[in-house]
């Protein structure tokens, strides 16, 4: 079963990084430039971490600690 939209992994990241030390010199230069990308936080409580990212939608998802018990 396959997701409706596209997601990155922990898994994708560590052979993006991996790939780099067979890939070929114009290859490892451009995996190179795409490493010094900043990280996106994914698992966060503070809507702060989102500002200046424009056209960003972001869900709020309870705290696990903080849900309410039925």
């Amino acid at each position: 079963m396959t997701p409706g939209e596209p997601l990155i992994s922990t898994i994708t990241l560590a052979e993006l990084s991996s790939g780099t030390l067979v890939a070929t010199a114009d290859r490892a230069l451009r995996q190179a430039v795409l490493q010094q990308a900043e990280p996106v936080p994914s698992h966060t409580c503070n809507p702060d971490d989102f500002r200046g990212m424009d056209g960003l939608v972001v869900h709020e998802v309870p705290h696990p600690d903080h849900e309410r018990r039925l």
